[in-house]
């Protein structure tokens, strides 16, 4: 893709994330590559419309700024995005994440090779507050972040996350928009719009790629590790995660949910289980208890969605 043209596209909803999204912005001037265009679409929020359109008035590159007054969730909102951008290539990230300065070049450098149809990166926390980086990697998957089996270097993998990921035009005009079904929306907190739309990209024949040089830093503000959060964060997972199945009819590969299991269970518990004799060992016991307790969750959820009579 030799000529591709870049599209990246924003959903954004709440005033909230405003300094969130000047970070943001920021991070896209200072991109080593400038001939991409910017589409953002603001969800049924006429104040945070305006704030955005002044954010991105001095931008060296074309911007689009849409007011969706008719919000169905993020994954309608990507779809909205999509219909606006011009690229060949369609990068998304989330209003409250910083792209490194090679974000666009490393995009564009990915899709060379034709049968890739999406790909995503490393993601890194940035801590908006001190004293956060205590939370075990093993869960950083709830911060969308990349977590204890993330891939060291390129690899096909079968999903990625939505605070960082790209396909190409094509790959999205054979598979189709991301299915509204799935995705944050309003009240309704189950994910999986991205992780849907990975996987029937995967399922079309085309490659799905992990570049860990498409980083991103992705803000985590205290919030985020607040016990209720984690709790409401876990048990969605395991509901997701049949909604998912459901939805696709069980064509859904676990490649990424075993890896996790095992590395869990054969390299993450006996480490933190040696180290409790040790000087870390409050720490260790900690961090045992948290992950043990997250999965417990993740499989009530499960266990919750695989009871509900489907529809």
């Amino acid at each position: 893709m030799g000529d591709a043209t870049v599209s990246v596209i924003v959903s954004t909803v709440s005033g909230a994330r405003l300094p969130d999204f000047v970070d943001l912005v920021r991070a896209l001037k200072n991109q080593d590559r400038k001939d991409f265009e910017l589409i953002v679409i603001v969800d049924e929020n006429i104040e945070h419309y305006q704030d955005v359109r002044k954010v991105v008035m001095d931008c060296d590159f074309p911007t689009v700024v849409d007011l969706n007054d008719n919000n169905l969730g993020l994954a309608h909102s990507r779809n909205l995005g999509i219909q606006r951008a011009n690229g060949t290539i369609l990068a998304f990230i989330d209003d409250d994440a910083e792209p490194d300065s090679g974000w666009v070049n490393t995009i564009v450098e990915i899709f060379q090779d034709p049968s890739v149809g999406a790909a995503t990166g490393t993601i890194l926390p940035k801590w908006m507050a001190e004293g956060m980086d205590w939370f075990p990697r093993e869960l950083y998957w709830m911060i969308s972040c990349s977590y204890s089996i993330t891939p060291m270097e390129r690899s096909e993998i079968d999903r990625g996350f939505g605070v960082d990921m790209a396909f190409t035009r094509k790959a999205l005009d054979e598979v189709g928009p991301f299915d509204i079904r799935y995705g944050i929306n309003k009240n309704r907190w189950i994910g999986g719009e991205d992780t849907e739309m990975f996987l029937r990209v995967s399922a079309s024949g085309y490659k799905v790629i992990f570049e860990p040089g498409m980083t991103v830093l992705h803000h985590v503000h205290p919030e985020r590790l607040r016990l209720d959060k984690l709790i409401k964060r876990a048990i969605a997972q395991g509901r997701g995660t049949v909604i998912l199945k459901r939805g696709m009819k069980g064509r859904t590969p676990n490649h990424s949910g075993k890896s996790y299991i095992l590395d869990t269970v054969f390299r993450f518990i006996p480490g933190k289980m040696r180290m409790i004799l040790s000087k870390d060992g409050a720490n260790s016991i900690r961090d045992l208890g948290l992950v043990t307790t997250i999965n417990l969750l993740i499989l009530v959820g499960y266990s919750i969605e695989i009871l509900r009579p489907s529809t």
